[in-house]
């Protein structure tokens, strides 16, 4: 098969030429002649809108059609109708009849029932979902992995991250039958009162139950699930016996982080073939790749040309939080600047923490009425009609291409999430603890430590740019791309990743400018005495200097015992720890 023959028509070959086919060509070579081993992970940041994907489909396509057999594939895909239609691409003009299985939670039972049909499948292709699933089921795994040579996952794997509240555990209690929720709440005990530590610091923790305890409850749990009226109770109850269960073992790290407990499954981490490859485009600032020597990062040099557009930073504090605690006046300078900037017969992405997706929506509508469409969440929520303003939100854009010709894009938030969950993503890709590793943050709420730091900013900026990409996908883009966040970091890293992206203008609000100037940013040791004063409040006894620094690193003790705060608990110091009195 020869790459320039796939790719005679090409938007992209047409302006690059030999470089861009030279990228196809290796994209192939990696599908069909590399051997990676079990073990080894193949990571490939081609840039976003390259079309990566629909050339891996028909780089497989052409390649069953001359009848080459030796290799079977299994593709992971995000979402299920991105299967469906890779599905059709392979399939197109193929002479072979029902050689590709799309697996979805429909079909799975009777392919279940037909594993050696399955297998005899040239192609199979299911969601990362269900891979994930997959970790936990030796024997089900078996049946997708046998006698397949070839793995390819489009995108980055998100494994779940664990989380228990008391909300959590309120929740799930009122499903629990009169009999049994005095058990119930003696096994949760522990996690409750672990969970409801106010500290903001992100701490290790370590949940202890006695065996026959755990014991009882799972049975109890077993026989709730088994009278569950409805699936949807049904599968909560087993969301939350498997919850427990992880925060109770004694091999799983438990972190806490503002009245929330978070963990892992340790059964959750990549699993191969004879040859596996991971296309990402975000994989050369996402630090995950980074933390383990089975991923083998293949960095691709940026070929799509944007000297021809426009990159915006508008300057402001745009976590989750922060937008929480002053909506009105965010979302009326966010709507005035939209408005000066509006352009008639221009495409508009914005960009959103899902949370204000709907707060949003509501502004821009009054504003532009009609002319705005909010990316569906149900079958029955209107498909978009041509408006000029389309709202969507993080986490939900990889893959999508509905916005490939839109003209403009803005992020409106920093999409950021609990710093635990970057411990855990962590912890995840390097399949070992966090070790002695201090987990202290700085002014700015960012881990002082470098591997914990890459994954945290790694995660935002890759998040931003897979946002931005989303618009203007053709071989010259001439779009308008605003950043709204104070973190001129990230900015730059989302920039690095763009060919020949220059920074137009900053933005500065004034009202932003006031407030930096009248904000005070809590110091290390204001956050040491703050979580000693959380301790006491949660009744210890005694506060060991030792775990303090494990938390904070090293700590000039005599500072700590001058600050007003730390003099008004009256501890008494002995060497090793304070005692409350």
């Amino acid at each position: 098969m020869e790459t320039k023959m796939i790719i005679p028509n090409d938007d992209y070959s047409n302006v690059y030429g030999n470089k861009y086919i030279q990228k196809i060509e290796y994209l192939r070579k990696l599908i069909l002649e590399d051997e990676t081993g079990e073990d080894t992970f193949k990571v490939v940041n081609f840039e976003a809108g390259l079309g990566k994907s629909r050339y891996t489909d028909i780089i497989i396509r052409e390649y069953l059609n001359e009848w080459n057999l030796d290799r079977k594939f299994l593709i992971v895909k995000r979402f299920n109708d991105e299967s469906e239609r890779s599905a059709q691409v392979i399939q197109e003009g193929s002479f072979l009849r029902d050689h590709v299985v799309v697996i979805t939670s429909e079909n799975w039972q009777k392919w279940k029932k037909n594993a050696k049909e399955l297998q005899s499948k040239l192609v199979i292709i299911i969601s990362h979902k269900r891979y994930i699933d997959l970790c936990e089921n030796d024997a089900e795994r078996a049946i997708f992995t046998r006698d397949r040579h070839t793995l390819i996952i489009d995108e980055k794997i998100n494994f779940p991250v664990y989380t228990y509240s008391y909300q959590y555990y309120s929740d799930v209690r009122k499903y629990i039958s009169y009999a049994n929720a005095k058990l119930f709440d003696e096994a949760c005990h522990t996690l409750n009162e672990l969970a409801e530590n106010t500290s903001t610091s992100c701490t290790r923790v370590y949940p202890v139950i006695e065996k026959g305890l755990l014991q009882q409850f799972n049975e109890m749990m077993q026989t709730e699930i088994r009278k569950a009226n409805d699936l949807e109770t049904k599968r909560k109850l087993e969301h939350f016996l498997d919850t427990v269960t992880l925060f109770y073992d004694k091999n799983v790290l438990t972190l806490h982080n503002s009245k929330e407990l978070y963990t892992l499954n340790r059964r959750h981490k990549h699993w191969g073939l004879k040859n596996n490859i991971i296309l990402d485009a975000s994989a050369g600032i996402d630090g995950v790749y980074e933390v383990h020597d089975k991923f083998k990062l293949q960095r691709q040099t940026r070929l799509i040309d944007h000297s021809a557009s426009q990159f915006f930073h508008v300057k402001m504090n745009t976590s989750k939080s922060a937008i929480g605690a002053n909506q009105k006046k965010y979302f009326e300078k966010i709507m005035q600047m939209i408005r000066e900037r509006h352009v008639d017969g221009e495409k508009t992405l914005l960009v959103i923490h899902k949370k204000y997706a709907d707060t949003l929506y509501g502004h821009m509508k009054k504003v532009f009425g009609d002319d705005v469409w909010r990316e569906k969440e149900k079958e029955t929520d209107p498909d978009y009609n041509g408006q000029s303003y389309a709202i969507s939100w993080f986490g939900n854009l990889i893959g999508k291409n509905i916005y490939r010709d839109f003209d403009n894009a803005w992020i409106l938030g920093t999409p950021n999430i609990p710093n635990a969950h970057y411990l855990i993503h962590y912890m995840q890709y390097a399949d070992k603890t966090l070790g002695k590793n201090s987990l202290q943050v700085d002014r700015n709420g960012k881990f002082k430590n470098d591997k914990f730091r890459a994954i945290q900013e790694g995660y935002i900026a890759a998040e931003i740019y897979q946002s931005l990409k989303r618009v203007q996908r053709n071989p010259k883009p001439k779009g308008k791309f605003y950043i709204v966040t104070k973190d001129e970091e990230i900015v730059q890293k989302v920039l690095g990743q763009i060919k020949n992206a220059k920074l137009t203008e900053t933005i500065k609000p004034k009202e932003e400018q006031k407030e930096k100037s009248t904000r005070k940013e809590p110091t290390k040791i204001d956050q040491i005495v703050q979580y000693i004063h959380t301790l006491v409040k949660d009744g210890q006894k005694k506060i060991y200097k030792s775990d303090i620094q494990m938390q904070f690193g090293t700590i000039v003790w005599n500072r700590v015992k001058k600050h007003p705060n730390f003099q008004k608990l009256k501890l008494k110091e002995q060497q090793k720890y304070f005692v409350v009195p």
